[in-house]
């Protein structure tokens, strides 16, 4: 039996995070991270001039709109980078918000992690 409700990805450094409940129509960047009692926060800067805030990862979500030029960042050394490429669509399938990139090296449209960009 598979778990619907896999682990959190955490949001990289300079990944465009929207809040759940707050900040309506606000994007924010991570600016830093922390993990307490195996919980993740990341710190976001809010707006352009806004001031930095703690949040858990559970409170974000895809902050990515199309047009976003992103970097794909993989988690571990497995994966070399994708390189940089534009954001198309966004979409949510099992529990996780994806982002369609089109890469720039090979035009290739790719469906990523926002967490990984």
């Amino acid at each position: 039996m598979s778990n619907i409700n896999a682990p959190a990805l955490v949001p990289g450094k300079n990944c465009f995070v929207a809040h759940r409940e707050r900040y309506k129509n606000v994007l924010g960047v991570v600016v830093n991270h922390n993990t307490e009692d195996g919980i993740h926060y990341v710190q976001v800067r809010w707006g352009r001039d806004g001031g930095a805030e703690w949040h858990a990862v559970n409170e974000l979500r895809n902050g990515f709109r199309p047009g976003h030029i992103v970097q794909d960042r993989p988690k571990s050394n497995i994966r070399k980078t994708l390189g940089t490429g534009t954001v198309i669509a966004t979409r949510g399938i099992a529990g996780r918000e994806l982002v369609l990139v089109q890469l720039h090296s090979t035009g290739e449209s790719r469906w990523l992690p926002y967490e990984n960009l």
